[in-house]
């Protein structure tokens, strides 16, 4: 019946009594598992690069909740950057309490290194002192406000999160690492 099919549908003649020789069965196993192993390596990529993405999306929008909360709350908020462990945490001026985590779990502090098994480095703050947001959301540096931007955070050499005079802050992609550019 099978035979038929073939020929009818496809025009192949198949001799279905003749089987394959041990030399086509070790090609064909040989052939599948190169294309595995580069299955294998080519989602370890996307997932590295997915989680410094994710770290750095995650760290932009915890930037912007503490700068909201020091608007919200009208006190002054401090964005700290540790990146000899890839932690950061944000505080009230005032109290020196830490604010709570925007996701409602404790205090606002993130370790980068333990949420992203290792996989994630901030290099560098850029900033030399402790970013810090007055009651209208604009930023600050050991006391003084800054004029232009400055990077924050830079991520894997791949993103760095920036934050301008104004308060805007965003995501760019480094040159070379391919990509969009200006992120968010």
């Amino acid at each position: 019946m099978i035979r038929k099919i073939l020929k009818c549908c496809f025009g192949i003649d198949v001799d279905l009594n003749k089987g394959f020789s041990i030399v086509e069965l070790v090609v064909v196993i040989v052939i599948v598992g190169i294309l595995a192993g580069a299955v294998t390596i080519s989602v370890d990529e996307v997932n590295y690069s997915t989680q410094v993405s994710n770290a750095a999306y995650k760290s932009l929008a915890y930037l912007r909740f503490a700068q909201e909360m020091a608007m919200t709350e009208r006190r002054t908020v401090q964005f700290n950057i540790n990146v000899a462990t890839d932690i950061y945490e944000a505080r009230w001026v005032d109290t020196g309490l830490l604010l709570p985590d925007p996701d409602g779990n404790g205090d606002f502090i993130v370790n980068l290194a333990e949420e992203y098994h290792g996989v994630v480095d901030v290099v560098s703050s850029g900033l030399g002192g402790a970013l810090t947001f007055d009651k209208e959301g604009k930023p600050w540096i050991n006391g003084s406000y800054f004029t232009g931007g400055r990077s924050v955070m830079y991520f894997n050499g791949r993103y760095h999160l920036s934050i301008y005079e104004t308060g805007f802050s965003n995501l760019e992609e480094s040159e070379g690492s391919g990509g969009c550019g200006i992120c968010r």
